[in-house]
């Protein structure tokens, strides 16, 4: 028995039914699986899809509805989308009865059979997980006095997580973190926090397990990872024209409705619109060379330019749309029968 774990709020819906259906679809279907949902709120609609996901999607499936009340979390530094749904996890000791789990944000493509993380060996830690793509430190975002050996200590993605249950709860992990949530105002919230209970406690997973970066292409191939959409403008939001978020509507539209439908709204059309921008940028050169002259005259020397024009020349942005394209079929015929 393999025990799962999410959160989301109905702004995450989209996102949240997209890890699910992948997550389903990429683990072994003989496994029995327990998947906990910490439900921010989500709409009947939502959760009736959730539902029948887990029915039809995988043979061995159970579904627990967790509801979350998040006047627990009154007073600490609201998260994205001005909600404190980014602390649901720290409530995965008190709310989910089993000794062990493994916690993955709303925000993925999980395309990695789970079974493989779960049966890795924990060697004493309290939780695994995935350095931060960013490089980060501990200290870069920790409100609390850090020992100068601490100070240097590598800043983990919490979005990807193993978690030994028993030793969160033997370490009153939770009362700890609520605590700090309402003492402090970190950036990156409860990432932080989780990063500061466990600067020595934890250990490292392989970076495939939380895929960070645009770039998803190897060796003519879609890598083998768990692709997480850390970026502020979601993929339900922004028609990205990459390979990585071409991924992400294909499991939307195979699964789970309309892609009209879904960039039907006013916040939708102009993430389709931005995504075209981008599209026209990546591949025709004289529309590349107009918007970059157009950027370099409208340059207010505070770095805004060039964080642009960095973005366009990352080499996952840069891939040929033909390229492109032959991988993302050869994607589609490994993965789906249809």
């Amino acid at each position: 028995m393999i025990h799962l774990t999410t959160a989301a709020n109905e702004n995450y819906a989209p996102g949240l039914l997209v890890t699910v259906a992948s997550m389903l679809t990429s683990i072994d279907p003989d496994v029995d699986l327990m998947l906990y949902f910490l439900n921010g709120g989500v709409s009947p609609k939502t959760m009736l899809k959730l539902k029948r996901m887990c029915v039809t999607l995988h043979d061995h499936c159970t579904l627990v509805d967790i509801p979350l009340d998040e006047s627990l979390f009154d007073g600490a530094n609201l998260g994205p989308g001005n909600s404190y749904m980014a602390y649901a996890r720290l409530l995965m000791g008190s709310l989910i009865p089993e000794p062990k789990v493994i916690y993955i944000d709303s925000d993925m493509v999980v395309l990695r059979d789970l079974a493989i993380v779960w049966n890795q060996e924990m060697d004493g830690r309290v939780i695994l997980a995935i350095d931060d793509r960013a490089g980060m430190k501990l200290s870069d975002d920790c409100p609390v006095n850090l020992p100068q050996g601490e100070l240097t200590i590598p800043y983990f993605n919490s979005g990807f997580l193993v978690v030994d249950l028993d030793s969160w709860r033997r370490h009153d992990i939770e009362s700890q973190a609520l605590k700090m949530a309402a003492d402090y105002k970190c950036a990156y919230w409860d990432q932080t926090i989780l990063n500061y209970l466990f600067r020595i406690n934890s250990g490292r997973l392989p970076q495939e397990n939380n895929w960070q970066i645009y770039h998803v292409e190897n060796a003519g191939h879609v890598v083998d990872a768990n692709l997480h959409f850390i970026e502020k403008l979601k993929p339900w939001v922004y028609f990205g024209s990459n390979l990585k978020h071409r991924i992400w509507r294909h499991y939307y539209s195979r699964y789970i409705g309309s892609l009209f439908s879904l960039y039907a709204s006013k916040k939708g059309i102009k993430g389709v619109v931005l995504g075209m921008k981008e599209r026209l940028v990546r591949h025709s050169s004289i529309f590349r060379r107009l918007y970059f002259n157009y950027l370099r005259r409208q340059d207010d020397g505070k770095g805004g330019v060039e964080g642009i024009l960095k973005f366009y020349q990352n080499d996952s942005l840069i891939i040929p749309y033909w390229k492109e394209r032959r991988i993302f079929r050869a994607f589609r015929k490994s993965r789906f029968r249809s």
